[in-house]
């Protein structure tokens, strides 16, 4: 399977064999975003993980309520996406 990945030249998306890891802030989110455009047009099976800064809430319960509250209160610090063209 190929990937998509900056061309080191030129900074625009090019089919490459190896994986590609992006940093993607706020000054470059806007060609990050025309950019998974056009993967997904190749590579429409998207896997995504989020990371969170922590857990402030552990009081009572476990499980999914407990999550829920801290993924509600805190601001996701890292997002993760992967492309496939295979299920």
């Amino acid at each position: 399977m190929k990937t998509h990945s900056r061309s080191q030249s030129h900074g625009k998306a090019a089919h490459s064999d190896h994986p590609a890891i992006r940093d993607v802030w706020a000054d470059n989110l806007a060609e990050a975003m025309i950019e998974i455009e056009a993967i997904v047009k190749d590579y429409p099976v998207i896997a995504m993980d989020t990371e969170f800064p922590g857990i402030i809430h552990t009081t009572e319960g476990s499980g999914y309520n407990q999550f829920k509250r801290n993924v509600n209160e805190l601001k996701v610090i890292q997002i993760g996406m992967c492309f496939s063209n295979k299920v």
